[in-house]
């Protein structure tokens, strides 16, 4: 029988729980030699008993005003936790908790976004199916508490991993699906000015149903770009003009699974990433800033749903990914700006599905590149000065 992405994806959560749950149930006296080099290898880092582990894979990444990465994910026991750069881009914190609601533990792991003014911001949805905010009081210090900003006036409630853009005029939006059997609408949530307090939540449409999390991007202009998986094809709609009201969702084809990832070209242009149904690399691109796309193309490659991207400090688009054979951490980057691709290179690592998490990407004060992603602890690469990756190491977990 054959399962929809959407159904697939929510049985990997459970399983994923599942699969947690045993792991850290498991005394790492009893584990026999055999079962020891299995579970060193895939990196599980079984909990110590103080530990709480990570109860999705989800993680996201912001960068403080003073140039210190943070990372947030959720903890086995429904907080939310963060741990960042003691300064830019030196050595990392232990982990700390900054709790849940009164009223909810969190259901999935969070979405960064950066306020006008540099304060950090952070969104996730909680068991009841609300969204709730945290932000920081001032700039790369203390936090506020979670504070509710609900759902869609229909009662459905939300669900996944949102996106998190600031518009042109600084104000935040957020983007998130609505629970739905088998896909729902995207809905949108905003500040009413810059830092300020949020409007209702309105829908992008809801003759449109998708089957995984939006991505969101602010072309050139300005105007916000929303995106997302619908059976198999990507649908994308668009800010009119800066900080208006969206179109209509559009048709951008593909024959891809997954949640889409979009990247900003050197000279303005968009261009989206996605894993085929063949487990190869497509990418689509605007034509010029701002304006139509591309057809899909292939990059090649054998890889597992979702990729991430961005442009480095030499403005060459760079993408990274999971292998579907060996589950290393992989990436290819422009060989000219805005042009032409490189073969796939692997960073290593071990991120099988479904017990590891997709890459995310942090970017140090200086342009180095950093890649994360979870496989029971948090793995971290990061571009050495010069050229060259580190190789992954451990950050630990909640």
């Amino acid at each position: 029988m054959h399962l929809g992405y959407s159904v697939r994806r929510r049985i990997r959560i459970m399983v994923f729980a599942v699969l947690v749950i045993l792991a850290l149930s498991v005394s790492p006296f009893s584990i026999t030699k055999g079962t020891a080099h299995a579970y060193a290898h895939r990196s599980l880092g079984l909990a110590l008993p103080q530990q709480v582990g990570f109860k999705t894979t989800n993680i996201g990444v912001g960068r403080n005003r003073d140039g210190r990465l943070e990372v947030f994910g959720l903890g086995g026991d429904g907080n939310i936790y963060h741990i960042y750069q003691k300064c830019a881009g030196c050595g990392w914190s232990n982990w700390s908790s900054l709790g849940h609601p009164t009223s909810a533990f969190f259901e999935e792991g969070p979405a960064v976004g950066t306020n006008s003014d540099g304060r950090l911001e952070i969104f996730a949805v909680g068991q009841d199916s609300n969204m709730y905010h945290d932000f920081q009081c001032k700039s790369g210090c203390v936090w506020s508490g979670w504070l509710p900003l609900g759902g869609p006036a229909n009662g459905g409630g939300v669900f996944g991993v949102p996106a998190v853009v600031t518009n042109a005029d600084g104000r935040l939006e957020v983007f998130i699906e609505q629970f739905a059997v088998g896909g729902g609408p995207f809905y949108h949530i905003y500040q009413n000015c810059a830092g300020c307090s949020w409007s209702q939540w309105y829908s992008l449409g809801d003759t449109t149903s998708f089957n995984d999390n939006p991505a969101a991007i602010v072309n050139q202009d300005g105007r916000v770009e929303v995106f997302g998986l619908s059976g198999n094809s990507i649908q994308h709609a668009w800010q009119t003009s800066a900080g208006c009201c969206f179109s209509s969702w559009h048709s951008l084809g593909g024959n891809v699974m997954g949640r889409p990832t979009v990247a900003m070209n050197y000279d303005g242009r968009l261009e989206g990433f996605a894993i085929g149904t063949d487990n190869t690399m497509q990418h689509a691109w605007q034509i010029s800033a701002g304006c139509c796309f591309s057809n899909w193309h292939s990059l090649s490659g054998n890889f597992v749903p979702d990729p991430a991207a961005i442009e480095n400090t030499s403005a060459l688009m760079e993408v990274f990914a999971r292998g579907a054979s060996n589950f290393d951490m992989q990436h290819a980057f422009q060989t000219h700006a805005g042009c032409c691709w490189s073969s796939w290179h692997s960073l290593g690592g071990y991120f099988p599905v479904p017990l590891a998490g997709s890459p995310v990407i942090g970017q140090d004060s200086d342009g180095r590149l950093e890649v994360f992603a979870v496989n029971g602890i948090l793995e971290d690469d990061y571009q050495h000065t010069g050229g060259g990756w580190n190789g992954f190491s451990s950050l630990g977990s909640p």
